[in-house]
């Protein structure tokens, strides 16, 4: 019987070890009064287009704090994106990390492939006695007709020892064929065994640290475009490109949408995913309108 040596929850915690620190770090600075419903995934571009438009217009907006602000999405942006990738196929996880963490499961492993190896040098020695016993065999029996008994006897006492060995040889082959059966079966029952509580300890903690993950970057994503405006429109060089530009009103990430969609090429638009990142983009700015009106 094959024990469980590392633990799933050891094996699971330790794979996403870097995240949950990431993500206890950030997650721990989201304000709890934050009920803005500002969500990161679907404004990342604009505001990204936003902050490099401004940036180019009077890159004295990006002071130390702004800065900082960016660096801080940019570097859950990146960790989440990797963590997307890394943790996408939780099998992969079970069989590359917490099968061969096991030192029995990895023993017997060890042990059927050096049982596999052996059986494939015994196929090739048996394959070869074999060759050599029906070659002969076939030279005997068309010399047979004119060998004497005596003859005939002492041609096959002489092949004896072959003939055994090519007996013992099949026997072994067989007697490694069931060993190895076996071995496979308990690895086969191992793997079946803890396969699915495994994927669902570790799909329950990939959505944990993903939620995490996507309310801190709604949180930080908020404050960047937040103070990204605020700054922008304390700038001269913003005020006098918003004339320029025909843009009335306190600049925001819904005005921003607005000229954005003044200026963008409409074939670029005809995609499916991106009609409906910008149907979640609109709606976000018509219940931001309606709460104004509220106050």
């Amino acid at each position: 019987m094959i024990t469980v040596t590392t633990g799933q929850k050891e094996v699971v915690l330790n794979f996403f070890k870097d995240d949950i620190s990431v993500v206890k770090k950030h997650f721990a600075a989201v304000a709890f009064d934050f009920t803005d419903d500002f969500e990161y995934a679907i404004f990342k571009e604009f505001l990204f287009a936003a902050a490099g438009m401004f940036k180019e217009i009077d890159m004295s907006i990006y002071n130390k704090s702004l800065a900082s602000k960016f660096q801080t999405i940019n570097f859950l942006d990146k960790h989440y994106t990797d963590f997307k990738h890394k943790s996408e196929y939780a099998q992969n996880v079970y069989e590359r990390t917490f099968l061969t963490s096991q030192i029995d499961y990895s023993e017997k492993n060890r042990v059927c492939d050096g049982i596999k190896n052996e059986m494939q040098l015994l196929g090739n020695r048996e394959s070869m006695l074999k060759a050599k016993l029906d070659k002969i065999n076939a030279t005997l029996q068309m010399k047979k007709s004119s060998l004497s008994k005596s003859k005939i006897e002492e041609y096959e006492e002489k092949i004896k020892p072959l003939r055994r060995e090519h007996v013992d040889t099949v026997h072994l082959l067989g007697s490694l064929k069931d060993e190895m059966v076996e071995i496979q079966r308990e690895l086969n029952l191992f793997e079946k065994e803890h396969k699915q509580s495994f994927i669902d300890f570790f799909v329950s903690t990939r959505d944990k640290i993903a939620h995490q993950y996507v309310l801190s970057l709604n949180y930080f994503g908020y404050i960047f475009n937040h103070n990204l405006f605020l700054k922008s429109e304390q700038s001269q060089l913003v005020q006098k490109f918003k004339r320029e530009a025909n843009i009335h009103g306190d600049l925001g990430i819904c005005k921003y949408l607005e000229y954005y969609l003044k200026n963008v090429n409409p074939e670029s638009l005809h995609d499916a995913s991106r009609q409906k990142q910008l149907l979640q983009a609109k709606s976000y700015c018509k219940r931001q309108r309606e709460r104004e009106l509220l106050y």
